[in-house]
């Protein structure tokens, strides 16, 4: 095993971030990082002063289950997927200012009654998952310029890559985009019992591999070549993502089973398996909802066995743990006692294998718990939607500065806007910071702007 301190000053490298002024899927990054370096007029000094910019509505009972932006354009997934312009000018008017799409996903089915909730957006496609009453569930691509295969007024395009299932039924719960193509995590129904795996496709739509073991339901994560997702036993486990290693053929299909797995405890938030982070050369992931374990994304360093698994190197103190951010230098959590932020090098770590480390500030929200959205963390701000009696965002200063005082170290919300609805995690793109309604009450997402 390397050293705690040689292993931390990996983090320090450059990091190949996406395009200028996108945050092209749930999570930012293939890594569900949750946290963009890119920057943001939006600081800890000016958040506060936020106001509404304008709403994007996708249409009566339309619930909206995520948004990303990329590239001037704002995705909303629905019952169909929604076009708008980011900057809330093209198709804008009245007072509120309120935006109508750019363009629409087509209904090719009548009984088409769910978007999965995670667009995509990369190579000029934007990727979603979409229900159908037959056939269960269809991987689809449109243009996401708009051009290719649209018409009509209002605006409406048929997709550019259609994906038939493999198995039926067959029911698409998450998509992850890679460098390689799109992943899902997908269930087939045998006997009345669901058993997932995962899908790997190339980025033309075409099949590349399956999971040969089941995985849980929870989103999947890609990174440092492989793809990672939580096992049914709480472990988490790493496939190679080019569908090699591990890899073999069989009736048509190849399946693949993991080149590695974590030790320690259960990776499982209540009855929801965890999401990991992986970034930097390391995968973050909750241990049974009451830390956060570090693992060499490699699967090199405190590895070992046949077949291959990995102890973790360093965990977190803090309990409720049910989210996770990952900047270059910073580990953020939320939970039901507050949001907490972890310095990435040896500051206020015990001297133990693993090493426990405690957090450097810890930020309390309003009236009780805090969601199960992960954080965001965008132009040194800290962003959590809380739900509780009353529903909104909390913001806080990263480095644990502005707002913050006392040993142990309390930092106080900076911007603590009250919602009608709870809403999804933050995204933030240049000069905005996006509200996606996490119910479907409200249909809607809404932007937010410096005055």
């Amino acid at each position: 095993m390397i050293s705690r301190m040689t292993w931390r000053q990996s983090l320090m490298v450059p990091v190949v971030v996406m395009l200028a002024g996108c945050w092209a899927q749930p999570g930012y990054d293939a890594g569900h990082s949750n946290a963009s370096p890119l920057p943001t007029p939006i600081t800890p000094a000016s958040v506060g002063s936020l106001v509404r910019a304008f709403g994007a509505p996708s249409g009566p009972n339309f619930g909206v289950a995520n948004a990303v932006v990329a590239n001037g354009t704002l995705f909303t997934s629905a019952r169909r997927l929604h076009a708008f312009d980011a900057g809330g000018t093209a198709n804008c008017s009245g007072s509120p200012l309120e935006c109508a799409a750019l363009w629409q996903s087509d209904a090719t089915d009548p009984d088409l009654s769910a978007m999965a909730p995670t667009p995509a957006v990369g190579g000029g496609k934007v990727w979603g998952l979409f229900q159908y009453s037959a056939i269960g569930t269809k991987l689809l691509a449109y243009d996401a310029a708009g051009v290719t295969n649209c018409s009509g007024i209002p605006k409406t395009c048929k997709p550019v890559v259609d994906v038939t299932p493999q198995t039926a039924p067959y029911f698409g719960l998450r998509l992850t985009l890679g460098a390689e193509g799109p992943y899902v995590n997908s269930a087939s129904v045998s006997r009345n019992i669901e058993r997932h795996s995962i899908t790997a496709y190339d980025n033309g739509g075409a099949y590349r591999w399956t999971s040969g073991v089941e995985v849980s339901r929870g989103p999947i994560v890609v990174g440092n070549g492989f793809v990672f997702a939580s096992l049914p036993s709480g472990q988490v486990a790493a496939f190679d993502a080019t569908g090699q290693n591990q890899c073999a053929p069989s009736n048509g299909f190849v399946f693949c089973n993991p080149v590695w797995t974590t030790t320690g405890a259960p990776a499982v938030v209540g009855n929801f398996p965890s999401t990991p982070v992986v970034r930097d050369g390391h995968v973050f992931v909750h241990n049974n909802g009451t830390a956060v374990a570090v693992f060499d994304a490699s699967g090199n360093n405190g590895c070992g066995g046949v077949p291959k698994t990995c102890a973790p190197q360093w965990t977190t103190s803090a309990a409720d743990t049910f989210g996770i951010a990952v900047t270059g230098d910073r580990l953020v959590t939320s939970g039901p006692s507050g949001v907490r932020a972890f310095a990435l090098n040896s500051n206020g770590c015990s001297s133990s294998i693993p090493a426990v480390c405690a957090p450097t500030w810890t930020g309390t929200v309003p009236n009780g718990t805090t969601s199960t959205e992960a954080p965001t963390v965008a132009g040194g701000v800290v962003y959590a939607a809380y739900t509780a009696s009353v529903t909104g965002v909390v913001a806080y200063d990263l480095a644990g500065s502005l707002g913050c005082s006392g040993v142990p170290k309390t930092c106080n919300s900076l911007w603590s806007p009250v919602t009608a609805n709870p809403v999804r995690s933050p995204i933030v793109v240049g000069p905005r910071l996006y509200l996606a309604d996490a119910t479907g009450q409200a249909s809607e997402v809404t932007a937010f702007k410096l005055p």
